[in-house]
């Protein structure tokens, strides 16, 4: 790591003195080398902070397709919300701000598939609140509220054997 750059004038070819912090210690670089040095450094700091520029762009592009994913599964889950309230003695979905470890801003919605088919849920961006306007919002200590420690592949599971069940009606 470099912590001081003197460069003295004088003769046709300019001297720089380099101050040094390295792992052998303190080092004082002083030639005509020097200045190569110096041109290599600051070649390699603006590489790198063009490298930082991509990697921001590239998070940036993530994070507006992540935004686009969670914006889709809330209007499907939405609209499976609404289906669900439809049918006899289902158990109406809640919206709940229990998570300890996510932000309270982001609810997580609840729901119950019927004929035991397990619970679903999902955190919903507080931007997409206006779709769940139909969903109670219940406290933290609601039995419909309470996660049953399903992964999302315990969801996925669960989605299939619903939709593969024959005992379906609605076909």
């Amino acid at each position: 790591m470099i912590h001081d750059i003197t460069t003295p004038s004088g003769g046709p070819q300019p001297s720089v003195r380099l101050l040094a912090l390295g792992q052998s210690g303190r080092q004082i670089v002083d030639s005509p080398d020097a200045a190569g040095l110096v041109d290599g450094l600051l070649d390699g700091v603006g590489n790198l902070y063009a490298e930082l520029e991509s990697a921001r762009w590239r998070a940036q592009q993530a994070e507006t397709h992540s935004d686009h994913v969670y914006c889709e599964r809330a209007h499907a889950y939405a609209l499976v919300t609404s289906l669900l309230a439809e049918i006899p003695d289902a158990t109406p979905a809640a919206l709940s701000y229990n998570s300890e470890s996510d932000p309270q801003d982001w609810p997580v919605l609840y729901l119950e598939l019927p004929r035991d088919g397990g619970q679903l849920c999902y955190h919903v961006n507080p931007r997409d609140l206006p779709l769940f306007d139909h969903v109670e919002v219940v406290p933290a200590d609601d039995p419909r509220a309470r996660w049953d420690h399903a992964g999302k592949d315990a969801h996925h599971d669960r989605i299939r054997r619903f939709v593969a069940a024959p005992e379906r009606t609605d076909r």
